[in-house]
């Protein structure tokens, strides 16, 4: 089953505007297999963003895989925040308002 979601011009739905909507519900119905609570908002500055990413992303990934390391576990953080970081890079076309 596919569902497509479109704004036009008639009813035009900002990025802003959904993130007004969605972040309530993620507050109220969070994941219980998440490593850190939701949150985040939308960069309008590709720096920003990278700077976000690195430190909201690439830091805690790297902690956690040399933790795992000490431990004697495979480590497995930064290749999972590297798929996820490469699977958003895809929607960058989408953030053009």
């Amino acid at each position: 089953m596919v569902y497509y979601c479109t704004s036009g011009f008639q009813n035009q739905l900002t990025w802003g505007e959904l993130e007004f909507l969605i972040f309530p519900l993620i507050y109220a119905h969070p994941s219980k297999e998440v490593f850190q609570y939701p949150g985040g908002s939308f960069k309008s500055n590709r720096l920003w963003n990278e700077i976000s990413v690195f430190i909201n992303h690439q830091v805690p990934a790297q902690i956690l895989d040399f933790m795992a390391k000490i431990l004697g576990r495979k480590p497995k953080m930064v290749q999972l925040y590297s798929r996820i970081n490469r699977a958003v890079s895809c929607l960058e076309f989408t953030t053009h308002e």
